[in-house]
């Protein structure tokens, strides 16, 4: 580019910083431990459990609760190797937030916007949590029940855009997301599940075919 910021990381000589993209920079904006966490429409949310034991799987779902421009998602333990029963659970979290939605503290700092003027792609003012996060993986094709999204590892998070609990009249929806530490049928891989079962009879559900896309392809290590 014939002027502006180019940041690389030295590892991989991929860029950190580059102000010639267009590129909207996005905060870690919320870190934590909860059952229950409120976002808003524009945010990325990743989640993981805060522990899976050696040798056994935890089988995750959520349900989203919108209310104006704010999502509120509630995390369940489901049944390992069926995906039914449902039972509240607290999951490690982070929130991404664009750096153009973000609030900003103080009047000093480092604002860089992309070659337009406009979208932001870093402000200095805003990096308020500690730590960093990377993302490993946004995904090369739409994932279906039983996709491997990678192998099994305790630091890393995956998109809630992932999760999805519905309950009908006759028929209970769910998907999520199997995280397997060394299970003797699962194995080490961190997959993609759904299931669909009537809520009078739910010995045994059924797969089903399901595409995801969008912010549900992001993951990556904190």
């Amino acid at each position: 580019m014939a002027y502006g910021i180019e940041i690389t990381r030295p590892s991989t000589g991929n860029f950190v910083i580059n102000s010639a993209d267009t590129v909207t920079g996005v905060t870690t904006w919320a870190t934590g431990q909860a059952s229950s966490v409120t976002f808003f429409s524009n945010d990325i949310l990743l989640f993981k459990p805060t522990s899976v034991t050696s040798g056994s799987t935890q089988w995750i779902t959520g349900v989203m609760t919108s209310s104006g421009g704010s999502t509120q998602c509630d995390f369940y333990l489901c049944t390992e190797g069926t995906g039914d029963g449902a039972n509240p659970t607290i999951c490690d979290y982070i929130v991404l937030r664009a750096a153009t939605n973000a609030t900003a503290y103080g009047n000093y700092g480092l604002q860089m916007f992309a070659a337009d003027g406009t979208t932001k792609s870093f402000d200095s003012r805003i990096h308020a949590k500690t730590g960093n996060f990377f993302i490993d993986d946004v995904g090369s094709s739409p994932y279906t029940h039983g996709t491997t999204l990678h192998t099994y590892d305790a630091e890393r998070y995956v998109s809630a855009n992932l999760l999805y609990y519905d309950t009908m009249t006759n028929l209970i929806v769910r998907r999520g997301v199997r995280f397997s530490n060394g299970h003797a049928t699962y194995g080490t891989n961190t997959t993609t599940w759904n299931q669909q079962f009537s809520p009078y009879s739910n010995t045994n559900p059924d797969s089903f075919s399901i595409q995801f896309s969008g912010h549900e392809r992001i993951y990556g290590d904190y």
